[in-house]
């Protein structure tokens, strides 16, 4: 019997362990991914990003689509700025939003990844 923090010295099929192990996100791509599911763990930034996707809207025609205060909406913003998902655009005292090229990419990405997800999820149910 093994111990409990041994490994099997044969692997049943190396290939399979290989493509499985290219498809294992790096240490970089992991810190990306971790900021990007922190920043959509709230659900109301995945209503702005949402919002943004075709659009550029103020902080304050976010915070009418959302229903919430300017000052919810512009907290979120700043998660996603930091982040730079969304750019901000000064046109007199008011800024207007938009999602970065990065900011379009990532998002596409993570909501691909997430269907996939799912689908591979309910198959297997």
């Amino acid at each position: 019997m093994r111990g409990a923090g041994t490994m099997a010295t044969t692997m049943h099929d190396p290939a399979a362990v290989e493509r499985a192990r290219d498809k294992i996100p790096s240490k970089s791509e992991q810190v990306r991914l971790e900021r990007a599911r922190r920043a959509l763990c709230e659900p109301i930034r995945v209503h702005i990003l949402k919002a943004l996707e075709g659009e550029q809207l103020s902080v304050t025609d976010l915070a009418t689509l959302l229903r919430k205060p300017p000052e919810v909406a512009s907290q979120h913003l700043r998660v996603l700025r930091e982040l730079h998902i969304v750019e901000g655009t000064r046109h007199g005292r008011m800024v207007f939003y938009r999602l970065t090229e990065r900011g379009r990419r990532q998002f596409a990405s993570m909501l691909g990844d997430i269907g996939r997800h799912l689908r591979s999820g309910a198959r297997q149910a």
